[in-house]
């Protein structure tokens, strides 16, 4: 029996990358908003992965499990503002 890899089981799963990869489907932010929230979003990463790595070093791996999310998800608002400004431009 052949066994499928976690690369061919994650495709099924999901389907092929182009149909759910969010940089083809950003919508224009040209008149939406003027606030640049890049700065605080650097701010926000930085500080919360000082924060994962000093409390996870610690033994305290529930809050820097916490602060790993937080800082996995202004590194993505962050790719995410960089293809949305690269578009509108």
């Amino acid at each position: 029996m052949i066994r499928p890899s976690a690369v061919q089981l994650a495709l099924l799963l999901i389907g092929e990358p182009a149909g759910w990869f969010p940089v083809f489907s950003l919508p224009s932010v040209s008149g939406m908003t003027d606030t640049n929230i890049r700065p605080v979003l650097w701010l926000v990463l930085i500080v919360s992965v000082a924060a994962n790595s000093v409390l996870s070093s610690r033994g305290s791996l529930l809050a820097g499990m916490v602060f790993g999310v937080i800082a996995l998800a202004s590194a993505v608002m962050l790719v995410v503002d960089h293809y949305r400004r690269r578009r509108s431009s």
